[in-house]
């Protein structure tokens, strides 16, 4: 009866106090003319009237008891969840769960009352007196549970006040890194390194370390490494092994610098050409080199002969190539070499320019790095542009952007809380539009699909958590948004009454119809109040998610839309199928290959012609049939996603570009390659391998997944990384 239609929105905007009354008022109400009209059935002795006193009764225990289940014993669940002493989650499930105290409380009590009653000989009929009364108490109990609920939750709301505009610390030296963690540390130090600075070198660095060094000098011929080898070769806290190779690379690079066009042979090992070797010598010079001669590097069309310019510009402290050096941050070739160099610059030589590298059509990747380097300069100077990453682009980056504003310790005022109030707004739409997709995807049992849009939602979130904490502190954001990983409807009440003692309109509402409830059907029929929720009828989730007015999910996503209307055979017309084969995405030519094959090969003839090379050519062998799935990207993102749990499949897809796969039954360890033995078509065997630099690659551009290949490369025991 109160779950009725007509009562939700009454009940939807009741606040705590209203909450703890509803049961006790409905007591009341009840019971106070039942109690009048038992008075005068004892006057007057009218048995109409004793039936009329027990209707009224009867309605008041109908209408409590139902209160007190669905309104007010939550509410109630959400003050202990709160006031929770230390200690209670230690006891069982079943014991900390206030329903369970409920139920056995109300037993024990019925049980004494029953028994008191035959004792003393009274009428059940006679307790009318004291229901009211009972309801009245409760009522005072109530007022008493309210304020001193509200008093701690202002208590967890006051957090320890934040320094604003806190400018970033420099980092001490890092401590000594094992395993693969010290093999990313090398490239991070590169700069260093050729710069002369051996400290870590000298006095941290381990066999790791130097084989990573040994095995960069070997591969690349970079004269600028011959100083830190000669350390390595010396250094007692290396092993014999590890000193003989270094001393070894030291006479294969001297030598071949000496003479370049006698030793022309030993480039051929490593494969690198005359060229490439010969612009790394411009590292031999004694005096500074002429700007003119590096900036004829980075004009080089070799990416290997452009990187070598960006080195040497970052050793010899060119500053005045800052701009050029910047222009090198958008070539995914040279991105990481510039990055380096801008860092050795410092936020005093690239600040006033960074801008120039912020444009519209920035791929995340390169958008990471400029955040990298803006995280490295004064709040003030880097205020702008974290603020307009936060406003506007991939949700990734925003994410990323907002955490350094927190981090920070900045507090939005004036315009810029008014712009991060309208991001809030923005994310709880997208947020509602992710909610009904993920729930029509698992109607459909579309599980990937499903999973694609889970991890939508939760980097949604995790930007929501940042723009709440923005507004009202990290405090506040961690009791509106507690990150228990579970949906408890206890907490969802105390996010509630937090957002209405610390958020303000107009984002009070929208934001307690998300946190304040514990299930998606009514997150999503709250916040359709709000937001416009487009539905489905009519069109499948696929096309949906395809369309080019739907910009709220990434890469991985529209390719698992593709891959089930592959499987499915339907959901997609021609020319929305057809638009993703023009797609820059390689995972999503292949998807959309895919589903054409599927539902009309026919659609492919009539587009070939328009198609580049070489994405014409392997958009022509999936829709043949002649490459294998597991070739594809999308099961080789699959697979990586299973070895590397908790990294989004949309951050793995750049792994999985890199990945080769031969059928091949050679599964010997080659060294700096990782292998995994898969099943392939028709039985067959085949090998996926990852170099690890790709590996060291990808960390470069996220960070927050180190610890996780960390691990999994420690793990492998006896793998080679060299």
């Amino acid at each position: 009866m109160i779950r009725n239609r007509f009562y939700v929105p009454v009940l939807r905007n009741l606040r705590l106090p209203g909450k703890l009354l509803l049961a006790p008022l409905a007591l009341l109400s009840f019971t106070a003319p039942a109690a009048v009209i038992y008075i005068y059935y004892d006057l007057t002795g009218r048995e109409s009237l004793l039936l009329l006193s027990d209707l009224f009764t009867s309605f008041g225990a109908a209408y409590y008891l139902s209160s007190m289940a669905v309104v007010t014993l939550p509410a109630m669940c959400s003050v202990l969840s709160l006031t929770a002493v230390k200690g209670i989650a230690k006891r069982k499930d079943y014991e900390s769960d206030p329903w369970y105290s409920t139920i056995i409380s109300s037993a024990v009590l019925a049980v004494i009352l029953v028994a008191a009653m035959r004792l003393t000989g009274l009428r059940v009929s006679v307790t009318v007196y004291f229901l009211p009364l009972a309801a009245i108490l409760m009522m005072v109990l109530d007022i008493a549970i309210v304020a001193d609920f509200r008093y701690r939750l202002a208590i967890r709301l006051a957090g320890p006040s934040a320094q604003g505009g806190k400018d970033p610390v420099p980092p001490d030296l890092p401590a000594r890194a094992e395993g693969f963690r010290s093999v990313m540390q090398v490239a991070d130090q590169y700069m260093e390194l050729i710069g002369g600075k051996f400290e870590y070198l000298q006095n941290h660095a381990g066999d790791t370390y130097a084989a990573e060094l040994i095995a960069i000098a070997a591969r690349t011929f970079d004269p600028a490494l011959i100083p830190a080898m000669k350390v390595i070769a010396a250094g007692p806290r290396f092993s014999e092994k590890v000193r003989q190779e270094a001393a070894a690379g030291v006479t294969v690079v001297e030598k071949y610098y000496s003479d370049p066009v006698r030793n022309i042979d030993l480039l051929r090992l490593p494969g690198i050409p005359e060229r490439t070797a010969t612009a790394r010598g411009i590292m031999l010079n004694r005096n500074i080199p002429q700007e003119q001669d590096i900036i004829k590097l980075l004009s080089d069309p070799n990416p290997d002969i452009r990187r070598t310019g960006l080195m040497a510009a970052g050793k010899y402290e060119m500053t005045g190539l800052r701009i050029e050096v910047m222009k090198a941050l958008s070539s995914p070739d040279t991105a990481r070499e510039a990055y380096y160099t801008l860092r050795q610059f410092g936020p005093e030589v690239y600040g006033d320019i960074i801008g120039t590298a912020i444009k519209q059509g920035n791929s995340e990747r390169e958008n990471s790095i400029i955040m990298k380097l803006l995280d490295a300069m004064p709040l003030t100077e880097a205020l702008p542009w974290l603020s307009s990453f936060v406003a506007k682009g991939n949700t990734g980056v925003r994410l990323k952007a907002a955490c350094s504003l927190c981090e920070r310790g900045w507090k939005p005022q004036g315009k810029n809380r008014q712009r991060i109030e309208e991001t809030v707004s923005e994310t709880l739409h997208t947020v509602a539009r992710l909610i009904a997709m993920q729930m029509e995807a698992g109607k459909t049992r579309s599980f990937l699909l499903s999973g694609a849009l889970a991890n939508e939602r939760r980097l949604c979130t995790n930007f929501l958590f940042c723009l709440i904490s923005l507004l009202a502190g990290n405090t506040a954001a961690g009791v509106i948004m507690p990150r228990t990983g579970t949906e408890d409807p206890y907490l969802a009440g105390v996010s509630a009454e937090a957002i209405d003692a610390v958020i303000e309109d107009p984002l009070r509402r929208p934001l307690r119809a998300l946190l304040g409830n514990n299930t998606d059907s009514d997150r999503l029929a709250e916040l359709s109040l709000y937001y416009p929720v487009r539905s489905f009828k009519g069109r499948s989730l696929s096309s949906f998610l395809l369309a080019s007015e739907q910009n709220i999910t990434g890469t991985w996503t529209k390719a698992c839309a593709l891959h089930r209307a592959a499987t499915e055979g339907k959901g997609l017309d021609r020319e929305q199928t057809v638009s993703y084969l023009f797609s820059n995405s390689q995972i999503l030519q292949e998807e959309s290959a895919r589903a054409i094959r599927a539902i009309n090969a026919g659609w492919h003839r009539e587009t070939e012609a328009r198609l580049q090379e070489p994405a014409r050519s392997r958009i022509a062998s999936v829709i043949s049939g002649t490459i294998p799935q597991t070739e594809m990207i999308f099961e080789k993102t699959r697979f990586l996603s299973l070895c590397f749990n908790n990294i989004p499949e949309d951050k793995m897809i750049l792994l999985a570009s890199g990945m080769s796969y031969t059928e091949s039954y050679d599964a010997s360890a080659l060294p700096g390659v990782i292998s995994w033995i898969v099943p392939s078509e028709n039985g067959k065997t085949g090998l996926y391998s990852l170099a690890v630099r790709d590996i060291a690659a990808f960390v470069f551009y996220y960070s927050e997944f180190t610890d996780i290949f960390v691990n999994y490369m420690d793990n492998q025991g006896g793998l080679t990384i060299a």
